[in-house]
């Protein structure tokens, strides 16, 4: 196929677009719908600091496009998190404890943000150097300070 082929695909047309971006934070729980996610998922306990967070909000997408509601990375809702072995990168895990949860997103999976209940520690894992796993927090203010320094580099001002 030629490329001027391809650029004349009605596919390949042009198009002015504005983006628009801001932090975004999911609206706060109640202590009914925590109660509920820990009755199904009774193995798994909340670390008190992990639940007062969720009392404040559910999910953090800085720098998210206002459109989607999501950022280039973020932490999920408590509703969307899930364990290693129930991730759909399961296989990156191997070298995880069994018990972590999977409680962020980024768009190309190059890193997961990991939290270990039991212990209330935080993780950051790449799933292509698996042994370059390290511990960022083990306090939710920690951890919202290192979101927050990894976070800048979205910084749509930025040059």
């Amino acid at each position: 196929m030629l490329i001027s082929e391809l650029l004349a695909h009605p596919d390949q047309r042009k198009e002015l677009r504005r983006f628009r971006y801001g932090h975004l934070l999911g609206p706060s729980l109640t202590p009914q719908e925590i109660e509920a996610w820990r009755s199904r998922h009774p193995r798994v306990p909340l670390h008190d600091d992990v639940v007062g967070l969720l009392l404040v909000a559910d999910g953090i997408h800085l720098w998210a496009d206002l459109d989607s509601g999501r950022a280039y990375f973020g932490i999920l809702p408590l509703a969307e998190w899930c364990g290693v072995g129930d991730h759909v990168a399961a296989s990156v895990f191997e070298e995880v404890p069994a018990r972590a949860l999977v409680i962020s997103y980024h768009d190309n999976g190059d890193y997961f943000l990991l939290m270990d209940p039991a212990e209330s520690r935080f993780i950051w894992f790449d799933p292509q150097s698996p042994e370059d796993a390290v511990v960022i927090a083990t306090t939710i203010e920690d951890l919202l300070a290192w979101w927050w320094t990894q976070a800048e580099e979205l910084d749509p001002r930025r040059p």
